[in-house]
């Protein structure tokens, strides 16, 4: 009886070590949670609003105009990276919205509401900013929003439902 506990545990013991061993040398050092193909490459370390395609890094965001406040626009800024020849790239900003409650635990994902294609040509070691008018009655919800946001800043009253609006890329 005595001697199936000892192998019983010897046993135990040597699966234990044989399982920490195989986590330990195959395990990868670094796992990332997002790691969307081609977007990242050569170490380059990217805000959450950009993407990489070739030599090409792009930027986007939301730009509210001057002069009329309730129009804003979707501005996509690409640097070309190399001192060699001008690259065209095929890019698609979009503008998410996202609605959350400021008492709640987690706010689902923001949902792609408009986008854009654009082909865009940038000299070498140059940068290309083009502006594409959002939509009027996206705009106007996205001024809305921004009131929204202001007025609870100075009174410091949230209401029950927050929405916002960013932007990102499509990169299906």
């Amino acid at each position: 009886m005595n001697g199936r506990w000892n192998r019983a545990g010897a046993f135990l013991f040597a699966a234990a070590a044989s399982c920490g061993l195989t986590l330990a040398v195959v395990w990868p050092t670094e796992t990332q949670a997002d790691d969307v193909k081609g977007a990242v490459d050569d170490g380059a370390t990217l805000a959450p609003n950009e993407i990489k395609k070739g030599a090409l890094i792009a930027a986007s965001n939301l730009v509210q105009d001057e002069r009329i406040k309730s129009r804003w626009y979707l501005e996509l800024v690409v640097r070309n990276t190399t001192k060699e020849g001008p690259e065209t790239a095929q890019f698609k900003p979009c503008v998410e919205m996202g609605e959350y409650e400021p008492m709640g635990r987690g706010a689902p994902p923001p949902s792609s509401v408009w986008n854009s294609e654009e082909s865009v040509t940038v000299p070498p070691g140059e940068t290309v900013v083009v502006r594409k008018a959002i939509p009027s009655g996206l705009s106007w919800r996205i001024y809305k929003a921004h009131l929204a946001g202001v007025k609870a800043e100075k009174t410091g009253k949230y209401p029950a439902v927050v929405r916002s609006f960013s932007s990102s890329f499509v990169t299906s």
